[in-house]
């Protein structure tokens, strides 16, 4: 993968991944500046709640971007990159760019939950989302990006033979057989 260029008019950008999906994170956004970046929220599932939360951290070290841990309330912001609290499941508020957290029964077998993530910007504001399922060994994130797909929004999947897990995209594409594959990353306009 490499670099892209984010589409007119997106006002969020959306990453969900798992297993394998830190280096396609580091791929992906490398060479985007922030300074032309719409806000990110990037969710990727780690063992442990010590793992989710340092996710912040290690992204930080990776990536120009200013991370930050969502809050309830929070309000998204241009060249800014954002992560979950472990044990949370993150929502977004499409029409404010607000985060939204809450404490449930994990979802798709995950907590965080990349299928809730997506789905909370479906329905008007989705044609403004930009939504990509990198590697991952489960099918969470699928679903959602399928109703994402279906709303309008930009949606793309880590190619899954280059994926080191490729359940997670290979389920989306199943499910959204039109999606882009990132290889290399083609989400010019």
């Amino acid at each position: 993968m490499a670099g892209f260029t984010v589409p007119a008019g997106v006002n969020r950008i959306l990453i969900g991944g798992s297993a394998g999906s830190i280096n396609q994170v580091s791929e992906l956004l490398g060479e985007l500046e922030p300074a032309k970046a719409p806000p990110i929220v990037l969710l990727i599932h780690l063992e442990g709640s010590a793992q989710q939360d340092r996710l912040c951290e290690v992204v930080s070290e990776m990536l120009d971007f200013s991370c930050h841990i969502a809050r309830n309330g929070m309000r998204l912001e241009a060249g800014k990159l954002y992560t979950p609290l472990a044990e949370y499941h993150l929502l977004i508020e499409p029409e404010t760019n607000t985060c939204r957290l809450f404490d449930d029964e994990p979802y798709s077998y995950s907590k965080p939950s990349i299928d809730l993530l997506f789905s909370s910007c479906v329905g008007p504001e989705a044609r403004h989302t930009l939504a990509i399922l990198l590697s991952g060994a489960n099918k969470d994130g699928a679903q959602g990006l399928a109703d994402l797909h279906a709303e309008g929004a930009f949606c793309a999947v880590a190619d899954p033979e280059l994926s080191l897990f490729p359940t997670m995209p290979a389920s989306a594409l199943r499910l959204s057989p039109g999606v882009r594959v990132l290889n290399p990353v083609s989400l010019r306009n």
